[in-house]
């Protein structure tokens, strides 16, 4: 009984929720509502609003390369479009793929540079040859996108990859942050104004003075990384535009300018892929963009040989009337060059009209040159009107000069001269020797377009003649690793027009001074404190290891420094330093004022350093910029004072520091 009634009780409980609610809720009949029809003829689609641009080109003469040695998460037609608007301005397109040539050598030759999502870092000589290219005047185009993540070898068959995508932030950023411009790993959104899709973000405000935006009223980006930095915000978002990481933040960027307008960086390169380059006004934005990187704003000069040339060139031998049959047989590889570069060369007694010209001559023929020597600010000294070899062990007599304005004299025998000019409509290039032996090494360089231990100013470039290229140079003898073969010069250095010395610079072709020929233990590669490069160095001495570890060896030291002139430095500080090092060893003689007109500052003279002197040079530019400190420092026998008079007499920075 007591069973039936546990049950009872259970049942009762179990059943009251559902009494109480049919007497709270279920007294009425539910009554379904009526769903009304809807006719498919009344439901509207948003569709995409189709804007092709009649694209209207100008002809244009730019090399463009676009890389593709980044592991660049591109498809196959993905550049398509604006590759066939480039060739529809005759710009020519050349693929770095990282196989076959370095990127230094064809920015060489180009206009244009287009990085569009990379995934893989840059490596310091690439960024050190993009930012030369810059410099220099070309233009760069970096363009990622959030949709285009770093790939992987198995990125079909790892899932992790497909869920857990990896960034390509970091190595859009190795190249953008050389020009100081960030991407942020983020997206932009807007949930108001879009084309269709909220990552789809319109921007309407665009300014008409740029040439870019010439003819626009509204871009579409497609999933926008935004950005900061840059000189100039070309894009940037409305209030409603937001990033899914900037939280709170407006006005966000996503394409800037840096660098005066030669490099742009943009967070989306969806929009100039097809089909939604035909959206909005993104057609029209992309034909303004291929005239921005098919302009030529390069600032050519000699090292860019032979592509500062754009029309036929005529190579004119100024130094006889007949052509010299050395000349035509030096000019198959000058023909060669100029080839691979798509131009024409021919061999000619004048140069032809509406062509640019390469003239070759002697330094004692230079009639037909002298209002280009006069422009550029050379002057061609010779005894007696022609070179005069002696025997006093310097190889020419030293009235057998080439003096440039601003890098003082050389000797004329074995030094090369290139001079760079151009007009309007004509671009002209000049390449003087002292004989046709050293006229046709001088070619070769040319050809090899290697300058290194050249120094140039303005449109004017000093080489060694003796020096073919760095390829062809023979291994380096002891003592120091930039001898040249059979104690020749170091490779930075040519012969001085002081007898007894040569002239040497640094690796950067910041510095030039004059050392005694016999120091041949050079070391060009910067100045050094504590392990930290801090500007423009050389060194030379007949042993680096040894001027550098003790008081009685010769050797000198030359530097430059913008950053220990920022952070509060100045020539009495490096004095000072310096002071602990000679002071315990040597006695202090006297500190004496220093002012050659250029640079002003103080010197501290130590003698008796184990039967040496030394001098300590610390000095700042005399007026204007540039705000650096400069050190000069010649251990010498004592006595032995003419060496400091001729370093002092020629140390010089003839580069940006």
């Amino acid at each position: 009984m007591k069973t039936l009634a546990k049950l009872l009780l259970f049942l009762s409980l179990l059943a009251l929720p559902f009494v109480v609610r049919w007497f709270l809720y279920g007294r009425t009949t539910y009554q379904a509502p009526e769903i009304p029809s809807v006719s498919s003829d009344d439901i509207v689609l948003s569709t995409a609003a189709y804007n092709p641009y009649a694209d209207q080109p100008t002809a244009s003469n730019g090399r463009v390369i676009i890389d593709l040695a980044h592991e660049n998460n591109l498809q196959i037609d993905d550049l398509t479009p604006l590759s066939q608007r480039l060739s529809a301005r005759g710009a020519e397109i050349e693929m770095y793929t990282g196989n076959d040539g370095s990127l230094p050598e064809l920015l060489r030759g180009a206009t244009a540079l287009v990085v569009v999502a990379p995934t893989g870092q840059f490596s310091a000589d690439e960024l050190d040859a993009i930012q030369s290219f810059v410099a220099d005047g070309g233009r760069l185009l970096l363009a990622a996108d959030p949709t285009r993540p770093a790939t992987t070898e198995d990125e079909y068959y790892d899932l992790s990859s497909v869920l857990f995508p990896i960034s390509a932030v970091p190595a859009a950023n190795s190249l953008a942050n050389l020009f100081g411009v960030s991407y942020f790993d983020d997206y932009l959104y807007n949930l108001n104004d879009n084309s269709g899709n909220y990552r789809n973000v319109r921007f309407e405000a665009l300014d008409g003075d740029q040439p870019l935006f010439e003819g626009l009223d509204t871009l579409v980006l497609y999933a926008s990384h935004s950005l900061r930095g840059g000189e100039v915000t070309l894009l940037a978002g409305d209030a409603k535009t937001r990033s899914n990481v900037r939280t709170g933040e407006s006005s966000l960027a996503a394409a800037v300018f840096a660098e005066a307008g030669r490099v742009l960086v943009m967070g989306d390169m969806t929009f100039m892929t097809s089909p939604y380059h035909t959206m909005a006004d993104n057609d029209h934005f992309l034909s303004n963009l291929a005239d921005w990187l098919a302009a030529d704003g390069r600032a050519w000069d000699v090292r860019d040989f032979p592509y500062l040339f754009t029309r036929p060139v005529s190579l004119v031998q100024t130094f006889a009337e007949a052509l010299d049959p050395e000349m035509l047989t030096e000019s198959i590889p000058l023909q060669a060059a100029f080839e691979d570069a798509g131009l024409e060369a021919a061999l000619r007694t004048a140069p032809d009209a509406g062509g640019d010209v390469l003239y070759l001559g002697l330094y004692d023929k230079t009639e037909p040159l002298d209002d280009i020597l006069d422009r550029a600010g050379v002057t061609v000294d010779l005894a007696d009107g022609g070179l005069e070899p002696v025997d006093d062990g310097t190889g020419a007599s030293p009235k057998d000069l080439v003096l440039v304005e601003d890098l003082g004299g050389f000797v004329a025998q074995n030094t090369a001269l290139y001079i760079e000019t151009h007009g309007a409509d004509q671009r002209v290039l000049t390449v003087l020797a002292s004989d046709e032996e050293m006229l046709v090494n001088a070619i070769a360089r040319l050809v090899a377009a290697d300058f290194s231990g050249c120094v140039s100013s303005g449109s004017v470039l000093v080489c060694d003649a003796n020096v073919l290229s760095s390829e062809q140079s023979p291994p380096p003898d002891e003592p120091g690793e930039d001898a040249g073969q059979d104690g020749g010069m170091p490779v930075n250095c040519i012969e001085s027009y002081a007898s007894g010395y040569m002239s040497c610079t640094d690796e950067a072709g910041v510095l030039k001074v004059d050392v005694p020929v016999g120091w041949l233990d050079y070391d060009g590669s910067g100045w050094y404190v504590d392990g930290e490069m801090v500007g423009p160095g050389l060194a030379a001495a007949p042993d680096l290891a040894a001027y550098e570890t003790s008081y009685d060896a010769s050797g000198m030291f030359f530097g430059v420094s913008a950053d220990l002139a920022q952070t509060g430095g100045d020539y009495h500080d490096l004095l000072a330093a310096y002071q602990d090092v000679y002071g315990p060893y040597c006695e202090t003689a006297e500190r004496l004022d220093y002012d050659d007109g250029v640079y002003v500052g103080q010197y501290d003279h130590y003698t008796n350093c184990s039967g040496y002197d030394a001098y300590v040079l610390a000095t700042v530019p005399s007026e204007g910029d540039p705000p650096v400190v400069l050190l000069v420092i010649v251990q010498v026998p004592m006595g032995e004072s003419d060496v400091v008079d001729q370093v002092w007499a020629t140390f010089v920075i003839i580069g940006d520091v």
